[in-house]
């Protein structure tokens, strides 16, 4: 019987809930002993500014990829802390979502794991979703993880009089 993922995609952002996405998908390769590449897609700047004021000029990509991939390793560690077998890195650069599902098609990935926020409304509609346009874009699996934004309240209860 062969498992039902046997390569998973795990792009990251290095964002505070890096760490909870990470964790799932330790979980997940144990289980499936399945190996993981962790992706981060790095988006170029979107607009031009006058050359004295660039944000990056091409000498300094070569030190910013090194320090991503720092990160990396980094994310790497962490899941071998969680006891996940083979961790690949991967560094693209592009527009996230597109690159990703890019990446998982070109690669023969069957699962892509990405946290997501569940945001809805005006927030959802002003800062758009990553993990939505992935889902609509992958020919693959695609899990969330969802990431909470603030602790929910507790319930208040009613006495009846």
């Amino acid at each position: 019987m062969t498992k039902p993922f046997q390569k998973i995609l795990v792009p990251i952002d290095f964002s505070a809930h890096t760490k909870r996405v990470l964790e799932v998908t330790a979980e997940l390769c144990r289980r499936y002993e399945a190996p993981i590449t962790l992706l981060h897609v790095r988006e170029p700047e979107l607009f031009s500014v006058a050359e004295s004021y660039q944000l990056h000029d091409a000498s300094s990509l070569p030190a910013m990829r090194e320090h991503l991939m720092n990160m990396l390793e980094v994310a790497r560690h962490d899941l071998h802390a969680h006891g996940s077998m083979q961790v690949h890195l991967a560094l693209t650069e592009g527009r996230p979502a597109p690159a990703i599902a890019r990446f998982a098609e070109q690669g023969g990935f069957d699962l892509i794991i990405m946290g997501t926020h569940g945001r809805r409304g005006l927030s959802h509609a002003i800062l758009g979703s990553v993990t939505e346009e992935v889902m609509q874009r992958a020919r693959c699996a695609l899990m969330t993880v969802r990431l909470e934004e603030r602790k929910a309240q507790p319930a208040q209860v009613v006495a009846a009089s």
